[in-house]
């Protein structure tokens, strides 16, 4: 199941994309699971490459097909040589995220000769805008939270050990 279609998951590419390039970034590579989830939907095991006048790919190492059902973006095997190919230029990695072993990894096995910039604050301003599907999710988790703490309360008494 969905929970955002092509349109929503463009969107918030685009505006990312328009913070990278403010930044002089022209790729960035994104690994973690809630950045993997945010743009495309799914969260296997893998790595989403951004190129800001380019392609968008996600490419998967474990759980390939089930990607393919999940994200309705571009998704391909994992192929090192051809992340290789894709970052060109200033690339970029959410430093906040990132782990060093991560980041070496990138660098050295990609043999990427630049050091990558921090992609942080532009994955920061993009999740801050809201699409009105993102607000009415999170005003239903926001009911359902409340109603799980009101339950919560009929359970816990004086005296109880």
């Amino acid at each position: 199941m969905r929970l955002f279609g092509v349109e929503e998951l463009e969107n918030r590419l685009e505006r990312f994309k328009n913070y990278l390039s403010k930044l002089e970034i022209e790729t960035a590579v994104l690994t973690s699971n809630p950045d993997l989830y945010y743009f495309t939907g799914s969260v296997q095991k893998g790595t989403l490459v951004v190129q800001v006048n380019g392609e968008t790919i996600y490419f998967v190492r474990k759980n390939y097909d089930r990607a393919c059902r999940e994200s309705p973006l571009e998704v391909r095997k994992w192929n090192g040589d051809e992340i290789k190919t894709m970052i060109k230029g200033h690339w970029s990695m959410p430093m906040d995220v990132t782990t060093v072993s991560e980041y070496f990894f990138y660098k050295s096995k990609l043999s990427l000769n630049a050091d990558a910039k921090d992609c942080s604050q532009a994955l920061a301003l993009t999740k801050t805008v809201k699409s009105e599907e993102e607000a009415a999710l999170m005003k239903r988790a926001g009911k359902i939270n409340i109603s799980i703490m009101e339950y919560a309360k009929t359970l816990y008494y004086p005296g109880i050990t």
